[in-house]
Formats: structure tokens, C-alpha cells, sequence
């Protein structure tokens, strides 16, 4: 199977990731400050009951997306999604200023969603102008570009917090969406046929009202496999939240003060920002290329599933910070650039809107499900299941990858010799 693929600059994947870059720099800014000022305001128990009302905005936000998408296409709706996360998060920081506490929680909402929802959009158009091929050989280097704002936004953060101030900081993460915005546009402009040639999937010879009528819904219906790529990513991110909450209960416990503990947790999180970027650079493409990429997600959670077994066994800090740390490097490297291969063969529909609100309330509502099944545990007294409950989801995790590579073949709906083929229904 050949995926059809458009013309354009070979520039512009680079210059979309400059953009990452941009706006995962002035992230940063808001990431740390948007925590801390909820948590001053209303105490700790917020931060889960935060996280557990983020649908609440996540699935209108993407709803107006879907429907920006259909009426002005790809190039225009990043372009607006970006201004108007800029003002919104400007709005929020004139009204923290204000002293109006009520904006923290608009603060926190918005800084789960604007991310996601801008780079998602980034990865849509890179899923339309790679073959699968040179995904698998680019993707890791994307990745680390990218990072590298992530990197310089984390130490800038720490080395002016104090001097400026934390709700200053979001001036930054609202400078960053209008560079984003800009550079994307800069990027799109450099593929001018990349919406014309969309045309030839054969959901774009439809109708804008007939596509409007087509709900999200019926691309899920009409894509099984979408299904287990949604699996895929929640029980992810589920190990993941676990994962970080025994990291940090054991820190807790094994160091007594907060600056011992917080000197473990620089050390944890420098080595790991090192470590992701040796993987992205030097390790994605030699195994998505000569490993294939369906056996590398295959391997992800085989590697966590060791990483758990010993954790539970040995219950100590040293294994807890492998566990998280082995997600940490893996997630935002090899797991990404491999899960994004998954959405090439896949038509427009299911690149720009089905992968949004896969990646979107997949990562996000990971984390409500784990933060709610936390909050159960701690009630009934068995926090001690918790790395039994991540030991679960890495084995669901482990399901749903066979299915799409193993179980699934001949069905139309998985992966064979490493392309996915659409379910129509």
C-alpha cells in the first residue's frame, strides 16, 4: 500500500518544528505557575478536582475545532486556534492580576488544552506530508527539535521565577502562541497545494455541509481500529500518572526534607531530558527503520511491564524512578514517533479531527481516569494496588497493540507488514 502524499518545501516539517519549539518554550512558563497558583488559591485537593472537570472544556474546545476545520480548512484554523489561545491565556492572566482567584481554574484548564490542541495539528499536517517511510526515519529528529524549547523554557523558568514573578511568566506562554501562529502560517505558506490535493480523499469530494453532518461518531464507526489507538493511548497515560504518583510518594518518604527532595528531583528530571534526546536523535530511527515500527510497539510496554514487575517487588525509590523515568524517556521519543506513523494511511477526516480527539482526550482524559481511580484507592485505604493497577494497564496497553498488529490481520482492521488499512463500515 502507497500512501499519497503532497508537494511542497521539504522545509516545512522543520520550520513546524521550530514552531513546536516556540510555543513548548513558552509552555514551560505557564506549566509551573498555573500548578502553584491553584494550588495557593484552593488548596492541594484541587489539582484533582482540576483535572477531573478538564473534559468540561476539552470536548467543546474540540468541537470548535471540528467545526473551524470544516468551514476554513487546515492552514486557517491553526492559525486561529493559536491567536485565540494567546488572548485566552492573556485573559487569564489580566484576571489573576486582578486578584479574581476564580481565573486560576480557567488558567489550569486552559494550559491542558492549548498545548495539545496546537501541536496535535502540527503532527496532522506532518502525518499528510511524510510517507511512512520517512516518518519513521524523521519523526525522532522533530521530536528533539522540539524539545529543545521544552529545555531552555524549563531553565528559564527556573532562573526567573523569582525575579519576575509567576503570573508574569504567562506573558511568555502568550508571546509564544502568536510566534507559533506565525511561523505555522510561515510553514503552510511554503505548501501551497497541501489543501488542494487533500481534496483527493474521497471524504473532501463531499459536501462542507454533507462533512459538517459527518460526526465524529461515524469516523470512529466507520474506522474500528481508531478504537484501539484510543486504548493505546489511555492506558498509557494511565501507567504514566501512576507511575508519577509512586515516584513521588516514595520521594516523600525515603528523603525527609523538601530540599533533599527536591535536589533528587533536578537530578532525576536533568538526566532524564538528556536521556530523551539521545533517544530521539540517536535511537528512533535505527529501530522504527530497522526494527520495524509495529515491533516497536510491541516492545514499549514489554519494557514497562519488566520495569513494574521489579517495582512491585522491590517497593523502594530507586525502582519507582526507574519505572518513571523509563515512561518519561520513552513517551515523548520512541512511543511518539511511533504512534504517529499510525495515523498516515488513515484519510484526511481521521488525520485532522479523530486524531485530535484521540490525542487529546486520550492524553487529558488519562489522566482524569487515573486521578479518579487514585482518589478511590486513597479513600479505601489501598494505595498499596497501585502498581498493581499499572500493571493492568500496561497489559490493556499490550492488547490493543497486538490486536492492531497481530489479532486483528485479515480483518481490515490492524496492521499488516506494518500499514493500516481503513474499516469502512
Amino acid at each position: 500500500m502507497k500512501t499519497r502524499r503532497v508537494m511542497g518545501s521539504e522545509n516545512a516539517p522543520w520550520i513546524f518544528a521550530c514552531a513546536c519549539a516556540i510555543v513548548l518554550f513558552g509552555y514551560e512558563h505557564v506549566r509551573s505557575p498555573s500548578n502553584a497558583m491553584l494550588i495557593q488559591a484552593y488548596g492541594v485537593n484541587s489539582i484533582p478536582v482540576a483535572m477531573a472537570m478538564l473534559p468540561l472544556l476539552a470536548v467543546p474546545t474540540l468541537l470548535f475545532y471540528g467545526w473551524l476545520m470544516n468551514r476554513w480548512g487546515p492552514a486557517r484554523t491553526l492559525w486561529v486556534s493559536s491567536t485565540l489561545s494567546g488572548f485566552a491565556l492573556l485573559g487569564a492572566y489580566m484576571a489573576i492580576s486582578r486578584g479574581f482567584s476564580w481565573a486560576c481554574w480557567a488558567l489550569y484548564w486552559l494550559r491542558e488544552c492549548y498545548i495539545l490542541l496546537l501541536l496535535e495539528q502540527v503532527w496532522s499536517f506532518l502525518n499528510s506530508f511524510w510517507d511512512e517511510d520517512k516518518a519513521s526515519r524523521l519523526n525522532g529528529y522533530v521530536l528533539a527539535v522540539s524539545s529543545i524549547g521544552t529545555a531552555l523554557g524549563a531553565y528559564h523558568v527556573s532562573e526567573q521565577a523569582a525575579a519576575w514573578g509567576s503570573h508574569a511568566l504567562i506573558l511568555v506562554a502568550v508571546g509564544s502562541c502568536f510566534g507559533f501562529g506565525v511561523v505555522a502560517a510561515w510553514a503552510y505558506r511554503l505548501c501551497p497545494d497541501f489543501e488542494a490535493r487533500q481534496r483527493s480523499d474521497p471524504l473532501k469530494d463531499m459536501s462542507q455541509q454533507e462533512r459538517s453532518r459527518r460526526s465524529i461518531v461515524q469516523v470512529f464507526w466507520q474506522n474500528k481500529a481508531l478504537g484501539w489507538i484510543l486504548l493505546l493511548v489511555v492506558t498509557s497515560q494511565i501507567h504514566g500518572t501512576f507511575a508519577t504518583v509512586q515516584f513521588q510518594t516514595f520521594l516523600s518518604e525515603s528523603l525527609s526534607t523538601v530540599d533533599a527532595q527536591v535536589a533528587y528531583s533536578g537530578r532525576f528530571f536533568s538526566s532524564l531530558a538528556v536521556t530523551s534526546i539521545v533517544v530521539q536523535l540517536l535511537l528512533s530511527r535505527p529501530l522504527l527503520v530497522g526494527f520495524g515500527f509495529g515491533k516497536v510497539h510491541l516492545l514499549i510496554p514489554a519494557i514497562h511491564f519488566v520495569c513494574l514487575l521489579w517495582a512491585m517487588y522491590a517497593m523502594d525509590l530507586r525502582s519507582a524512578a526507574l519505572c518513571l523515568f523509563t515512561f518519561k524517556a520513552l513517551d515523548y521519543s520512541l512511543f511518539r514517533a511511533a504512534k504517529e506513523i499510525l495515523y498516515i494511511p488513515f484519510d484526511f477526516e481521521v488525520r485532522y479531527r479523530a486524531k485530535e480527539w484521540i490525542d487529546i482526550l486520550g492524553y487529558r482524559g488519562g489522566k482524569v481516569l487515573a486521578s479518579s481511580v487514585l482518589l478511590g484507592l486513597q479513600a479505601l485505604n489501598l494505595a498499596v494496588l497501585v502498581p498493581f493497577c499499572g500493571l493492568v494497564c500496561v497489559c490493556l496497553w499490550g492488547i490493543s497493540v497486538g490486536y492492531l498488529f497481530i489479532w486483528g490481520q485479515g480483518k481490515g482492521e490492524a496492521f499488516d507488514a506494518g500499514m493500516i488499512s481503513q474499516t469502512k463500515s
